[in-house]
């Protein structure tokens, strides 16, 4: 049918392995950016830990990761104020959202909850 209208199996097919193609590098570079999308919401709707909680990202048992206060939660990242640093130059640490569900996580329910936090 396609060629009574003048286009060619070839091209169509060149054409669309070439939309596949760009599709499939597109999905793969935005791939980090859903991953921390679609965690923020199991973040929000699961409730592994809350504002003011400290939590720990444990890389291995005896190696202990990034310790810090929850200040604030959005899209893409989970905002710690480090606890070792609580002064006033405290450390601020963004952490990927995914890396709450890629790694151990232990968590110290707190009640205090930063001003200006989200």
């Amino acid at each position: 049918m396609l060629g009574r209208l003048g286009v060619s199996a070839t091209v169509l097919w060149t054409a669309l392995s070439g939309f596949v193609a760009v599709a499939a590098v597109a999905f793969f570079a935005m791939w980090s950016v859903l991953s921390n999308l679609l965690c923020a919401i199991l973040i929000f709707t699961v409730g592994p830990f809350r504002l003011g909680d400290i939590v720990e990202l444990v890389d291995t048992v005896d190696k202990p990761g990034v310790k810090g206060r929850v200040v604030a939660i959005n899209l893409l990242y989970t905002t710690l104020i480090e606890v070792e640093a609580a002064g006033t130059d405290s450390a601020i640490v963004q952490v990927p959202n995914s890396l709450f569900f890629q790694r151990s996580v232990r968590r110290w329910p707190g009640t205090h909850v930063f001003p200006g936090a989200r």
